[in-house]
């Protein structure tokens, strides 16, 4: 099981006892039975429920540790900030020292954005190994057509994802023919027992040699429709039997 960073189990963990705590505290206020819970959701104001819903923003946010925290994080500690001022200074339940220590504290939680682990995630999002699909071993043949130079090659696909595949040929990287990073292919899959497939992918990487002497490519699948997919997981639960 592919887990996320410890960092966003806190994170979602913690925005979420927020979110929560906005109706309890309400119920704890008033005094109110259980099954009057619902009751409170009318207590809260148009304010309460913009903030609700900004931290909701914020756990799918820390879910894929996305780049949008630079966005989404200032606003979350500029609403709570706010939020928590005029509760202090012109509710009765709670202090303005009570308040001002609560809206520390929900900044320290984000102390979390300057570990080394997640700032490497935010500026690299594709080193985020928990979104990225499951490869596996196999030996499947490809009939290769380049866009570029309408050329058919065969290739053979040493391991494959439902986003992209390594293929390898025994065409050497110096041919003028050779594919390079950007170009945009057809291939023709053998999917086992299951009919040929066809899809387009782009080349993203020269892989360099295996020790049989192939020549490697990273490729990445694209304008992959729905019944491609689902051939493609098909495949894939095919190779677990």
């Amino acid at each position: 099981m592919r887990r996320l960073p410890i960092e966003s189990y806190v994170m979602m963990f913690f925005l979420l006892a927020i979110v929560l705590s906005f109706p309890l505290q309400i119920v704890y206020i008033y005094g109110f039975e259980s099954s009057e819970f619902f009751k409170t959701f009318s207590m809260l104001t148009k304010f309460n429920y913009l903030i609700m819903a900004a931290l909701i923003v914020a756990i799918f946010a820390w879910k894929s540790v996305s780049r949008s925290l630079f966005v989404v994080t200032p606003i979350i500690i500029a609403l709570v900030a706010v939020n928590n001022y005029f509760v202090g200074t012109v509710g009765y339940d709670y202090s303005f020292t009570m308040t001002s220590v609560a809206t520390l504290g929900f900044v320290s939680l984000h102390i979390s954005l300057l570990r080394p682990n997640i700032r490497l995630l935010l500026r690299s999002p594709e080193k985020r190994w928990w979104l990225q699909s499951p490869r596996k071993r196999v030996n499947v043949p490809l009939e290769v057509y380049s866009l570029r130079d309408a050329r058919k090659k065969s290739f053979v696909a040493k391991d494959i994802s439902e986003t992209g595949a390594l293929i390898s040929t025994d065409e050497d990287f110096s041919d003028e023919n050779s594919l390079v990073e950007g170009d945009m292919l057809d291939l023709r899959i053998s999917l086992g027992q299951l009919r040929n497939m066809t899809c387009q992918a782009r080349v993203v990487r020269k892989a360099g040699e295996v020790k049989e002497g192939d020549s490697c490519y990273g490729v990445e699948f694209v304008n992959m429709d729905g019944i491609k997919t689902r051939n493609m997981k098909k495949f894939f639960k095919h190779l677990d039997v």
